[in-house]
């Protein structure tokens, strides 16, 4: 997507054919839509290696993330990518604002930033609130006899909220709100007619970028059952784990 964006640059200031352009716009929806497909796999493979359930999820060896503060300065990110977009802005010719790299770079690094940072805020939400931000991590195993699990091996009680799916199945529209908002943050009043829906171009933009967080945390909200369609078979050494651990807790 990079390479095309350099090389439509370059061509913006060499004339071009009609038939030119419309490829150009082709090529472009279609690399900017792999954008939310790409963001919602790498997120459910986040899920099964490096989130902060995960042994590796440390730092200095012993010190524990919980993802809510991961999402807090990832959030922070974003909104300070947001201000520096701001500033780009006042380089107000139409070419510069559809063609700058700079501005292009800024606008999909604040998308990723907001959105993971809303996902792992409102998937870890709980701990938010009770303040667990960092903490050292024990080396001891909390494993019960006889489990198998190769994956979340130190499931304790404190964890049995995080396992429970939310009480609707959100994930759908979190998707489709994330095709949405990248479509608007790139393409504004392109993707949304002004003769249509009579909102300016940066209103589009900015609305796309609310849309953002809110997909990112549906997302995050419902993890658990975007996590089981694409692992089923870890899904389901999870269930056996947290059964195992229910049936010592009522003992």
């Amino acid at each position: 997507m990079v390479l095309t964006w350099i090389i439509v640059w370059v061509m913006g200031l060499i004339p071009a054919s009609r038939f030119f352009w419309n490829f150009w716009e082709i090529i472009t929806f279609i690399s900017f839509s792999m954008i939310a497909p790409g963001l919602i796999v790498y997120i459910v493979y986040d899920i099964k290696k490096i989130t902060s359930k995960f042994d590796a999820a440390t730092i200095l060896g012993k010190y524990h993330l919980h993802e809510g503060f991961v999402g807090i300065i990832f959030l922070i990110i974003g909104f300070f990518l947001l201000g520096i977009r701001s500033s780009l802005l006042f380089l107000s010719h139409p070419f510069y604002r559809r063609s700058s790299l700079i501005l292009l770079f800024v606008q999909i690094l604040s998308f990723i930033f907001l959105y993971l940072g809303s996902f792992f805020f409102f998937r870890d939400w709980r701990d938010v609130i009770h303040l667990k931000f960092i903490e050292i991590k024990s080396k001891t195993k909390n494993n019960f006899q006889g489990s198998q699990s190769l994956v979340f091996n130190s499931i304790t009680k404190e964890d049995l909220h995080f396992f429970k799916p939310s009480k609707l199945m959100i994930y759908p529209l979190g998707m489709v709100l994330t095709i949405f908002s990248v479509n608007m943050i790139i393409y504004g009043i392109d993707f949304l007619p002004y003769q249509i829906f009579n909102i300016a171009d940066e209103s589009v933009i900015q609305l796309g970028y609310i849309i953002c967080f809110l997909a990112g945390g549906l997302i995050g909200i419902d993890w658990l059952r975007i996590f089981k369609l694409f692992y089923p078979k870890v899904y389901e050494e999870i269930k056996k784990e947290i059964t195992l651990l229910e049936n010592n807790i009522l003992k």
